[in-house]
């Protein structure tokens, strides 16, 4: 390092094992957002899909 580790300039950065545990945790929680933003969309698009199937269907009886 290009401090000594007994300088006061330490005390204002984390401990080492944070540069691990910090990333991993942004990671996950990114992850797990963007999963469910994806997961929200495809359940969205699919009941659009199945209310125009059920509506055409509903139309073709009638007919």
């Amino acid at each position: 390092p290009f401090v000594d580790s007994d300088h006061p300039l330490q005390n204002f950065f984390p401990p080492r094992v944070w540069a691990i545990r910090l990333p991993v945790i942004l990671v996950l929680l990114g992850s797990a957002v963007v999963g469910s933003f994806l997961s929200v969309v495809m359940i969205r698009s699919n009941r659009k899909k199945a209310a125009k199937a059920a509506a055409a269907a509903a139309g073709k009886k009638k007919a």
